[in-house]
């Protein structure tokens, strides 16, 4: 069973399409929206910004602002999302639901969430969750957040992957270096920047692209577009050009003029992705090492029981 915590600000069907293969291996794969630390409690706030007063209201009931990054909050949260959703299965799947072999599986603040959920913090005074049995991290998030949790004190197996070209690539060396745990690795992809890892955000950037370009009140579907498109805040993670290949500005309906007007970048079959990495190969990628990671990890009844790591090529 794999449990799934999204980054900050992202929603969960952001890794959608490397969700659904890896629940195609036959796991029982849980992917919650941690409230108030999604994309979509940042649309809300951008509607109600726009209209001038609170149109949408914010999932919880609260007063606005809907996006509550707050720090120790958030992942204090997040953690208990993960022991709530570890309570709730088997009253979803019975006995399929095997609460014995649970591993988290994060990117960038959700790799905090993985790290928080096994090792504790101190810090936001919470303890380990004691069913996570394996952790993997896809990118880190900032040092400042990730040293919240108790790394020291993790012993069970951790897989980290990191990007090449992303910052917090030095992070998740430092987390690995730290962890006790006997059975840990450190998987680095060449040209990989930080939003390589999420699989739906080429979709994402059609879909909305092709409502904006149809329907000129869709500030919705432009707002969205925009920031995939300039990485917005956070342009170093990456923009859509870095991580897409020409089919996701052309297929089904050509988006490039309204790219080259937000961005001034004329998107061609020869200059994306920019990075020469596709997020699709990515995906492809991380789905591997999951499968293997996750297989032998949380199997340890099995007869070819041993390190994962003789099984990582």
């Amino acid at each position: 069973m794999i449990i799934f915590s999204h980054g900050n600000q992202n929603n969960a069907i952001d890794y959608v399409y490397t969700l659904e293969t890896l629940a195609s291996f036959g796991f029982i794969v849980a992917a919650p929206d941690h409230l108030n630390n999604t994309q979509d409690d940042v649309r809300i706030d951008f509607i109600n910004s726009q209209a001038g007063y609170t149109l949408i209201s914010c999932f919880d009931g609260l007063p606005s602002p809907c996006s509550r990054p707050d720090v120790p909050k958030s992942l204090t949260d997040r953690v208990h999302d993960i022991s709530a959703i570890i309570d709730a299965l088997p009253t979803w799947f019975g006995d399929r639901a095997d609460i014995s072999r649970v591993g988290v599986m994060g990117h960038s603040r959700g790799t905090v969430t993985a790290l928080a959920a096994a090792g504790g913090s101190t810090t936001w005074r919470f303890p380990a969750e004691p069913r996570v049995k394996a952790i993997m991290g896809l990118a880190n998030g900032a040092r400042d957040i990730t040293f919240g949790a108790d790394v020291q004190d993790i012993t069970v197996p951790a897989l980290l992957v990191g990007g090449e070209l992303d910052p917090t690539t030095l992070v998740s060396k430092e987390v690995f270096d730290r962890l006790p745990s006997t059975e840990k690795a450190f998987i680095l992809i060449p040209n990989a920047k930080h939003r390589h890892f999420d699989s739906g955000l080429c979709a994402e950037t059609q879909s909305s692209g092709a409502i904006a370009v149809a329907n000129s009140r869709a500030i919705l579907d432009l707002q969205t577009v925009r920031t995939l498109v300039t990485g917005g805040s956070l342009r170093d993670n990456g923009r859509s050009m870095d991580y897409c290949g020409f089919e996701t500005f052309t297929n089904p309906i050509d988006i490039r003029a309204l790219v080259a007007s937000l961005t001034a970048f004329n998107v061609t079959p020869d200059n994306v992705p920019t990075t020469g990495l596709d997020s699709n190969d990515v995906k492809d990628e991380v789905v591997e090492l999951a499968v293997i990671f996750f297989g032998h990890a949380l199997d340890r009844d099995s007869d070819d029981y041993g390190p994962f790591t003789d099984f990582l090529t």
